[in-house]
């Protein structure tokens, strides 16, 4: 129950940001250099695809720690 609670959350807080992320962009409230922003975006890319792979590698990710059946 803890876990489904914790990627809920999760799951809301990413959606979030996306949203908060177009709304900056759509009225301005920050300014920073388009260099700066383009790093960023490079690093959140490889990051996500970072976790895309682990979760396509390892079946058994979990947020919390626990042992399960047939876990090698």
């Amino acid at each position: 129950m803890e876990q489904k609670i914790v990627i809920v959350l999760s799951s809301l807080e990413f959606i979030i940001c996306f949203i908060v992320a177009g709304l900056d962009y759509r009225f301005g409230w920050t300014s920073l250099p388009n260099g700066l922003i383009s790093v960023f975006c490079i690093v959140f890319l490889i990051s996500y695809g970072i976790y895309a792979e682990v979760i396509r590698e390892n079946a058994y990710l979990s947020r919390t720690v626990e042992i399960q059946e047939n876990q090698q």
